[in-house]
């Protein structure tokens, strides 16, 4: 005798882990050019150099590799793999310097954070979390790429923005422009707060680059805490603040 067969319901296996972790795996992902890899730091070679493979588990970055930092804060870490762009940075408690470091994918800081030289090897998104602040000390060059920042942190920019690609913000979270810059890119500001924070010279460039289009302001605060905002400013339906 032939027994008729009952099809079975089964139920979709669904994959459950904190979403600030699947956050980071789908930045890493997006980001990624195929075989890149996700390097972490270890610092297990004590002299804070990226160009030690003790302190990436036996293995510097290769280009297109997504780097992923944690560090105590105490540590000087130093790039000195100069010919190495990478996809991502995910960065926090460190402080970086040496040789420029390219990023073409997204930017990601958790915790405090400072970083040298900063090249743009494509259009790149910053995201610095809620609490945290990631400082860059050293020139950022966009090379013509837009950078857009968002996050509920803040990002301090304490040197020039160079380039002709431009900048944006969205988010609550809060912009200081701390040195002259001479970027020509559009300036586009969507939330938050943006300290401006630069002892500009009375004519020429200044916080937002070398001049040109107004800068586009909808729902953000901007506050002239010193120096001066050298493009004129046009406000959309949100409206905005003006502060000195």
């Amino acid at each position: 005798m032939i027994r008729p067969v009952t099809a079975r319901r089964w139920a979709p296996f669904v994959l459950r882990m904190p979403s600030r972790v699947l956050s980071l795996i789908v930045v890493l992902c997006a980001s990624a050019p195929l075989g890149a890899a996700v390097v972490t730091w270890s610092g297990a070679g004590g002299d804070g150099r990226f160009a030690n493979p003790a302190n990436w588990g036996g293995a510097t970055p290769q280009a297109g590799d997504d780097l992923v930092i944690v560090a105590d804060g105490a540590t000087a870490l130093v790039n000195d793999l100069a010919a190495c762009p990478v996809g991502s940075l995910n960065i926090a408690g460190a402080m970086l310097s040496g040789d420029p470091l390219m990023v073409s994918g997204a930017i990601v800081c958790t915790a405090d954070a400072r970083v040298g030289g900063i090249v743009l090897g494509g259009p790149v998104v910053c995201t610095v979390a809620s609490g945290a602040t990631l400082t860059l000390t050293a020139q950022l060059d966009n090379r013509g790429h837009d950078l857009r920042l968002d996050g509920e942190g803040q990002l301090v920019v304490a040197a020039p923005i160079v380039g002709v690609g431009g900048l944006s913000k969205d988010g609550h979270g809060q912009l200081t422009l701390a040195a002259v810059s001479t970027f020509t890119g559009a300036v586009a500001l969507r939330g938050g707060e943006v300290r401006i924070e630069v002892d500009a010279p009375a004519s020429g460039d200044g916080a937002f680059g070398a001049g040109g289009a107004a800068v586009a302001c909808n729902g953000v605060r901007l506050v002239l805490a010193a120096g001066r905002c050298e493009r004129a400013l046009a406000f959309g339906e949100l409206g905005g603040a003006v502060l000195a």
